[in-house]
């Protein structure tokens, strides 16, 4: 969804070319903070959800409907590490929606993550049929992967899931 600002003159450089930097730079500062292995503070955690946040926004500006769902799957992880079960369910559901969208675009990781995102939106509400069906779904995606390091970060992120 293309945002829409009331700026009075174009930048003195290229937009797009900023906004896609920007989003992925932000994208991989957001992922640094979810991966960390120590427990983040809270202005750690408002920090990353921010971050995502703003990568999604400057993704939203340049980007194709596959980079806005990999924006909702992050800021879904976000708020799962943030412990947040609505915020977490609501975004997570964003991505099955898009995912609907860019189905020829979507790479089985990013499939198996966002099931496995809903997963634990739904574990951490307390809703643990519901986690159990998303598992499923996200342990039959991650069968389809054939690059190792998908699967090893798959299954740490899985782990980390089901710890907290």
């Amino acid at each position: 969804m293309p945002l829409d600002l009331p700026f009075s003159q174009g930048p003195p450089f290229d937009a797009a070319k900023t906004h896609r930097w920007l989003a992925i730079e932000f994208n991989n500062i957001a992922w640094d903070l979810f991966d960390r292995e120590t427990e983040l503070n809270c202005e750690e955690i408002e920090r990353m959800i921010h971050i995502a946040h703003a990568s999604r926004l400057h993704w939203s500006l340049v980007g194709k409907p596959i980079n806005d769902l990999r924006g909702e799957l992050l800021i879904a992880h976000t708020y799962g590490r943030a412990r947040l079960a609505e915020a977490t369910q609501r975004h997570a559901q964003k991505c099955l929606e898009l995912a609907k969208t860019c189905a020829d675009e979507i790479y089985p990781f990013d499939e198996a993550l966002m099931y496995g995102v809903a997963a634990w939106g739904e574990t951490l509400g307390g809703n643990d049929d519901q986690a159990a069906e998303y598992l499923k779904k996200a342990h039959a995606a991650a069968a389809n992967m054939t690059d190792e390091d998908s699967k090893r970060l798959f299954e740490k992120y899985v782990a980390f899931y089901q710890k907290t």
